[in-house]
């Protein structure tokens, strides 16, 4: 890929600096900093803000090469000038996460969405596996809390509802990604995930909430049903950023 700035000169970019590449280490930084910052490994959180400070450097220059790509469009100029106010009044109203999120979500309409689907559930789920085993084998601690009607291990992280929301989050993206190509064996064991969080969680919102997609999911393909892309567009953005426990 070469770009041609308005000096006439030319960079050229190989695949490993490719434009999008910008956007998916952004992506990779902010999913690895939100989710490792919820859980109990014994991180200093100034290292998370460094990691998000770095996914919104990350975005920044993604924009900047977007706008030498298209020849300085002024759309491009007032894309950038408006992600960055909306960064910087995110930032000063709530906090710098949530300003890093919002500029994400902005940035991802240059990027196909199929992309960030399958980047978010590999991501999301390596570190979901990699939390659980640790709080099964020792290292970290599982803590249990027991209420009047139930028991709920918190499985390595802060919260009991965190694991769950984060398997949703792959769940549901995934049911999007194969939409009428799901196979029923797929949904099945979506399910049997899905329970086997639930039985340590109890966690009863995200449970039904997934039981209820793969319902819908098994009945769009048993009937051969297609879901409309311009109706589950949203759907990945709800899903990928929106990870504050239900």
């Amino acid at each position: 890929m070469v770009i041609k700035t308005r000096f006439g000169k030319s960079i050229k970019l190989t695949w490993l600096f490719s434009v999008s590449f910008f956007y998916y280490l952004a992506l990779g930084i902010y999913l690895f900093s939100f989710i490792m910052s919820t859980t109990l490994f014994n991180i200093p959180y100034s290292m998370f803000t460094v990691g998000y400070l770095a996914t919104g450097l990350l975005l920044v220059t993604f924009e900047v090469l977007h706008i030498l790509l298209d020849k300085y469009k002024i759309e491009n100029y007032v894309g950038l000038l408006f992600a960055l106010l909306l960064f910087l009044l995110s930032w000063r109203i709530a906090d710098l996460k949530i300003a890093v999120s919002f500029f994400l979500i902005f940035s991802s309409r240059k990027i196909d969405m199929k992309t960030i689907a399958q980047n978010s559930i590999v991501i999301t789920s390596v570190l979901l596996i990699v939390v659980i085993l640790c709080s099964q084998i020792g290292i970290l601690r599982d803590y249990i809390y027991t209420g009047e009607d139930r028991v709920r291990h918190y499985l390595g992280f802060r919260y009991c509802l965190y694991p769950s929301t984060y398997l949703f989050n792959v769940t549901a993206l995934y049911v999007y990604l194969k939409q009428e190509k799901i196979r029923l064996v797929e949904i099945v064991l979506l399910l049997l995930f899905n329970f086997a969080m639930y039985s340590q969680t109890v966690s009863r919102l995200t449970f039904f909430s997934a039981a209820a997609l793969l319902l819908v999911a098994a009945f769009l393909k048993i009937k051969k049903l297609h879901i409309e892309k311009k109706h589950a567009l949203f759907l990945p953005l709800c899903m990928v950023f929106v990870v504050l426990p239900i």
